[in-house]
């Protein structure tokens, strides 16, 4: 039984870590949008950072790409683990505060069962 628990809830958990880092990056990516002046000049910076280190011109605007990007999925990991620990705080107190409604165990008890 103590197997299929942890079983159940390691895939609790990892699908709550996928679904909320999907859910942020979602709304992070909603804010570097190509429009934004903000986002413009961070690729034109680090576009310039990285031609200047010894890429081309287009090598060098997709790095620039590609290092938003994972900053964006970092960004997303970290808020979507903030995100599942709170759950699991939540479910904690939820278990602390039930100990005290349940009965107590009788150690000595329950071993009288007749033999068949």
């Amino acid at each position: 039984m103590r197997n299929i628990g942890s079983g159940v809830g390691t895939s609790l958990v990892t699908t709550l870590l996928a679904r909320r880092a999907q859910f942020h990056q979602q709304v992070l990516v909603e804010h570097a949008k190509a429009g934004s002046s903000t986002f413009q000049n961070t690729v034109k910076g680090l576009s310039q950072r990285l031609a200047h280190g010894g890429l081309g011109t287009h090598e060098a605007q997709m790095g620039a790409y590609a290092r938003i990007y994972r900053s964006v999925q970092a960004q997303a990991s970290c808020l979507a683990y903030i995100d599942t620990f709170k759950v699991l705080c939540v479910g904690a107190a939820v278990m602390f505060f039930l100990a005290f409604i349940l009965k107590k165990n009788d150690p000595g008890g329950g071993g009288d069962r007749p033999i068949e």
